[in-house]
């Protein structure tokens, strides 16, 4: 982690920042001695260069960087999912500074054919990385020709069960800790955890081994687990595990279908 920045750096050698950042960088014009002292203040406040970020700036300097272009692409329009607006500016920045170019795809089904265009698009166009998700959706596998040698592909969140590709995702099971913390924080006794496995498959592993954790964990190995997967066929069912357990905290993955928003509203308040 870096404890100082090179602004406070050149402030306490009497440089400009851009002094600071050629002789940082190896750039030609800068003296031998201001190199070493720029370098001895850093090292002792503990700063560290982005190796990539390094790497990559000095190429934009010295006029070597490949310009590629990488497809970003989900089921749905990226300006309409505002909470990701933050990430997509970020991302655009930080592959802008290194050389690269990020742009937006979607598609509206999940049909083969058309998934296939869609990658035959960028190939054409030279794109050879590819960035899927996060998805307004979670499906159990897009039909994209993944065995294409010239297409790179990494996901980003939970976008899908097959195939197995390299995910950057949320640590899920760290999110349903903080969760349970959270309810019992504000004096909830009987959290429970419902899942809707038809809208929320990617999810059920984690609920279920957070719920017998939790369960066992509050000392009650001979009764019911606080976990029920909802669907419109289980009202009764639900009605039921509702009485028994009574909860007085939810731990849900997200936002519910409409079938089973409307059966639980029929069912009165719940926490």
């Amino acid at each position: 982690m870096r404890s100082i920045s090179q602004r406070q750096i050149a402030k306490k050698l009497g440089l400009s920042v851009a002094s600071v950042s050629r002789a940082l960088h190896n750039a030609p014009g800068v003296s031998a001695a201001t190199a070493r002292r720029v370098k001895e203040a850093l090292e002792e406040h503990g700063y560290e260069l982005d190796p990539l970020l390094s790497s990559g700036l000095s190429k934009v300097r010295r006029g070597e960087v490949h310009h590629q272009t990488i497809a970003w692409c989900s089921d749905i329009d990226h300006a309409k999912m505002p909470l990701l607006r933050d990430l997509y500016a970020s991302a655009e920045s930080f592959a802008s500074k290194i050389g690269y170019k990020i742009e937006h795809f979607h598609f509206g089904g999940t049909y083969a054919n058309k998934l296939n265009r869609l990658a035959s698009v960028w190939v054409a166009r030279g794109i050879r990385g590819v960035l899927l998700g996060p998805m307004h959706e979670q499906h159990r596998e897009l039909p994209f020709p993944w065995d294409s040698p010239e297409l790179a592909w990494i996901c980003i969140g939970d976008t899908f069960r097959h195939p197995d590709l390299h995910c950057v995702r949320r640590d899920t099971r760290a999110d349903l800790e903080f969760g349970i913390r959270w309810l019992l924080e504000k004096g909830a006794k009987r959290p429970c955890f419902l899942l809707e496995p038809d809208r929320y498959y990617l999810f059920e592993d984690d609920f279920l081994d957070a719920a017998l954790r939790f369960h066992y964990e509050q000392g009650n190995p001979g009764k019911e687990p606080p976990y029920f997967e909802i669907t419109p066929e289980r009202s009764v069912a639900l009605e039921s595990w509702l009485k028994r357990h009574r909860p007085d905290g939810l731990i849900l993955p997200g936002r519910l279908s409409e079938p089973v928003e409307r059966q639980l509203s029929r069912l009165g308040s719940l926490p």
